[in-house]
Protein backbone atom coordinates (compact mmCIF):
# COMPACT_ATOMS: atom_id res chain seq x y z
CA UNK A 1 0.00 0.00 0.00
CA UNK A 2 1.42 3.52 -0.67
CA UNK A 3 0.13 6.70 0.25
CA UNK A 4 0.00 9.61 -1.75
CA UNK A 5 2.85 11.57 -2.59
CA UNK A 6 4.07 14.28 -0.84
CA UNK A 7 7.44 15.31 -2.17
CA UNK A 8 8.61 15.62 1.82
CA UNK A 9 11.78 14.01 1.21
CA UNK A 10 14.31 14.75 -0.92
CA UNK A 11 17.16 12.20 0.68
CA UNK A 12 16.59 8.86 2.84
CA UNK A 13 19.52 8.30 4.79
CA UNK A 14 20.76 4.59 3.24
CA UNK A 15 22.40 3.98 7.25
CA UNK A 16 19.84 4.93 9.36
CA UNK A 17 18.91 1.16 10.22
CA UNK A 18 22.50 -0.03 10.65
CA UNK A 19 22.90 3.71 12.74
CA UNK A 20 20.00 2.83 15.06
CA UNK A 21 21.20 -0.49 15.42
CA UNK A 22 24.55 0.48 16.40
CA UNK A 23 22.71 3.09 18.81
CA UNK A 24 20.75 0.22 20.09
CA UNK A 25 24.17 -1.64 21.45
CA UNK A 26 25.16 1.39 22.33
CA UNK A 27 22.39 1.64 24.97
CA UNK A 28 22.60 -1.82 25.73
CA UNK A 29 26.13 -1.47 26.73
CA UNK A 30 25.94 1.78 28.92
CA UNK A 31 22.76 3.60 28.98
CA UNK A 32 24.04 6.18 31.26
CA UNK A 33 26.10 7.08 28.17
CA UNK A 34 23.02 7.76 25.60
CA UNK A 35 22.33 11.58 24.98
CA UNK A 36 19.07 13.81 25.59
CA UNK A 37 18.20 12.96 21.84
CA UNK A 38 19.20 9.39 21.65
CA UNK A 39 17.66 7.61 18.61
CA UNK A 40 14.89 10.18 18.33
CA UNK A 41 14.54 10.39 14.25
CA UNK A 42 15.11 13.49 12.65
CA UNK A 43 14.30 15.41 9.34
CA UNK A 44 16.91 17.98 8.42
CA UNK A 45 15.30 20.29 6.13
CA UNK A 46 17.80 20.15 2.85
CA UNK A 47 20.46 22.94 3.80
CA UNK A 48 22.06 21.89 6.42
CA UNK A 49 25.49 20.40 5.65
CA UNK A 50 25.40 16.67 6.34
CA UNK A 51 28.99 14.82 5.42
CA UNK A 52 27.31 11.43 4.84
CA UNK A 53 24.31 12.90 2.28
CA UNK A 54 24.33 15.32 -0.76
CA UNK A 55 23.09 18.31 0.70
CA UNK A 56 21.47 20.05 -2.72
CA UNK A 57 19.28 23.10 -1.40
CA UNK A 58 16.73 21.20 -3.53
CA UNK A 59 18.60 22.19 -6.72
CA UNK A 60 18.83 18.88 -9.34
CA UNK A 61 22.56 19.91 -10.10
CA UNK A 62 23.66 19.72 -6.26
CA UNK A 63 22.20 16.51 -6.01
CA UNK A 64 25.60 14.97 -5.56
CA UNK A 65 26.86 17.49 -3.38
CA UNK A 66 28.67 16.00 -0.38
CA UNK A 67 29.77 18.61 2.20
CA UNK A 68 33.35 17.24 3.64
CA UNK A 69 31.62 18.18 7.35
CA UNK A 70 28.13 18.54 9.12
CA UNK A 71 27.00 22.36 10.06
CA UNK A 72 27.46 23.22 13.14
CA UNK A 73 23.70 22.74 14.13
CA UNK A 74 23.79 18.80 12.96
CA UNK A 75 26.66 18.35 14.60
CA UNK A 76 24.95 19.63 17.75
CA UNK A 77 22.32 17.08 17.06
CA UNK A 78 24.24 14.28 16.41
CA UNK A 79 26.23 14.49 19.44
CA UNK A 80 23.02 14.79 21.35
CA UNK A 81 21.85 11.61 20.12
CA UNK A 82 20.12 11.96 17.05
CA UNK A 83 19.22 9.72 14.71
CA UNK A 84 19.27 11.60 10.86
CA UNK A 85 16.56 9.73 8.70
CA UNK A 86 16.21 12.23 5.63
CA UNK A 87 16.85 15.30 3.87
CA UNK A 88 13.46 17.28 3.29
CA UNK A 89 12.61 19.30 -0.01
CA UNK A 90 12.36 22.87 0.46
CA UNK A 91 11.66 25.70 -1.86
CA UNK A 92 15.12 25.82 -4.03
CA UNK A 93 18.02 27.33 -2.13
CA UNK A 94 15.25 28.79 0.17
CA UNK A 95 14.30 31.43 -1.53
CA UNK A 96 10.66 31.32 -1.91
CA UNK A 97 7.52 30.19 0.19
CA UNK A 98 5.78 27.62 -2.59
CA UNK A 99 8.13 24.57 -1.16
CA UNK A 100 9.13 23.26 -4.68
CA UNK A 101 12.12 22.52 -5.66
CA UNK A 102 13.96 21.58 -9.64
CA UNK A 103 14.86 18.10 -7.58
CA UNK A 104 12.53 17.54 -5.28
CA UNK A 105 8.90 18.61 -7.15
CA UNK A 106 5.88 20.48 -5.44
CA UNK A 107 5.76 19.60 -1.67
CA UNK A 108 2.23 18.58 -0.90
CA UNK A 109 -0.24 19.29 2.11
CA UNK A 110 -0.86 16.21 3.71
CA UNK A 111 -4.27 17.25 4.59
CA UNK A 112 -5.20 19.08 1.31
CA UNK A 113 -2.73 17.51 -1.77
CA UNK A 114 -3.80 20.62 -3.76
CA UNK A 115 -2.84 23.21 -1.45
CA UNK A 116 1.41 24.09 -0.73
CA UNK A 117 2.51 23.95 3.06
CA UNK A 118 4.11 27.33 2.50
CA UNK A 119 7.40 28.54 3.62
CA UNK A 120 11.06 27.30 2.05
CA UNK A 121 10.27 24.61 5.62
CA UNK A 122 7.51 23.20 3.97
CA UNK A 123 9.20 19.08 2.99
CA UNK A 124 10.04 19.46 7.21
CA UNK A 125 6.78 20.46 8.20
CA UNK A 126 4.80 18.08 5.77
CA UNK A 127 7.66 15.29 6.80
CA UNK A 128 6.44 15.92 10.37
CA UNK A 129 3.00 16.09 10.14
CA UNK A 130 3.08 13.05 7.97
CA UNK A 131 4.55 11.10 11.03
CA UNK A 132 7.60 10.36 9.00
CA UNK A 133 10.10 11.49 12.09
CA UNK A 134 9.34 13.24 15.76
CA UNK A 135 11.61 16.09 15.17
CA UNK A 136 12.68 18.27 12.15
CA UNK A 137 14.79 21.18 10.95
CA UNK A 138 13.78 24.64 9.48
CA UNK A 139 15.61 27.83 8.44
CA UNK A 140 13.62 31.30 8.53
CA UNK A 141 14.55 34.59 6.72
CA UNK A 142 10.70 35.44 5.24
CA UNK A 143 8.01 32.88 7.06
CA UNK A 144 9.88 30.12 5.87
CA UNK A 145 9.59 27.91 9.40
CA UNK A 146 6.81 30.14 10.46
CA UNK A 147 4.67 29.78 7.61
CA UNK A 148 3.94 25.69 6.85
CA UNK A 149 2.34 25.04 10.89
CA UNK A 150 -0.56 26.66 10.05
CA UNK A 151 -1.82 24.30 7.04
CA UNK A 152 0.29 20.90 8.26
CA UNK A 153 -1.92 21.42 11.77
CA UNK A 154 1.83 21.43 13.63
CA UNK A 155 3.21 23.78 16.25
CA UNK A 156 6.68 25.83 15.45
CA UNK A 157 9.45 27.14 17.87
CA UNK A 158 12.12 29.33 16.01
CA UNK A 159 14.92 29.28 18.63
CA UNK A 160 17.90 30.03 16.29
CA UNK A 161 20.35 29.95 19.45
CA UNK A 162 18.18 26.81 21.26
CA UNK A 163 21.32 24.19 20.57
CA UNK A 164 24.72 26.55 21.10
CA UNK A 165 23.43 28.54 23.37
CA UNK A 166 20.71 26.83 25.65
CA UNK A 167 17.22 27.36 26.05
CA UNK A 168 15.40 30.14 24.66
CA UNK A 169 14.37 32.47 27.33
CA UNK A 170 10.92 32.27 26.03
CA UNK A 171 8.10 30.46 24.30
CA UNK A 172 5.13 31.87 22.47
CA UNK A 173 2.50 29.11 21.29
CA UNK A 174 2.08 29.07 17.70
CA UNK A 175 -1.67 30.98 17.43
CA UNK A 176 -4.56 28.44 15.98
Amino acid sequence: MQGPALHAIITINPKAVEIAAEMDRSYRASPASAGALHCIPIILKDNFNTFDMPTTGGNISMKTSVPPADAFTVARIRKAGALILAKANLQEFARGGMSISSLGGQVRNPYDLSRTPGGSSGGTGVAIAANFAVLGTGSDTGQSVRSPPRPTTLSASVQPAALSAGPASSQQPHPR
